[in-house]
């Protein structure tokens, strides 16, 4: 019984048992679908990835093979939306103020061939994260 000390129960279960507070937390602990955004589509790693996940080789009854590949693209979703999305906000501004200081260094120091060849790289990588952002922000709207 001390596992549940750190159990919480509102005023209406004090009547509940702690064989009826174990079977309440579990229902407490479900499985959160996934959301897909469709900005993931965009970034090239992700048709390899989806494809490398989907290609694990399981071996069971069909249904088992379905939602055990389900399962994995989840996880892997997950990781690839950590990875490469997570604070997308804060990505976004983060590439623009390297953007604009590159283009600040292209006007101070036009000798520079350094900063031209890297400009339009960043410039891409700033309007790749904001089409993105924009996306996330669109998909996640009531409008």
């Amino acid at each position: 019984m001390d596992h549940l000390e750190h159990v919480m129960c509102p005023y209406w279960c004090l009547w509940a048992g702690p064989h009826q507070l174990v079977k309440m937390a579990s229902l407490l602990k479900r499985k959160i679908p996934i959301k897909f955004f469709d900005f993931w589509a965009d970034h090239p790693l992700f048709l390899p990835l989806i494809t490398e996940a989907w290609g694990k080789e399981v071996t069971s009854t069909p249904m088992f093979i379905l939602c055990n590949k389900l399962k994995h693209i989840k996880k892997v979703l997950r990781d690839f939306s950590k990875k490469y999305f997570a604070k997308i906000s804060d990505r976004v501004l983060v590439a623009k103020r390297v953007m604009e200081k590159a283009q600040c260094l292209m006007q101070t120091n036009p000798s520079d061939l350094e900063i031209y060849r890297a400009e339009p790289i960043l410039v891409k990588e700033n309007m790749r994260l904001a089409k993105a952002e924009e996306s996330f922000l669109r998909q996640n709207s009531w409008l």
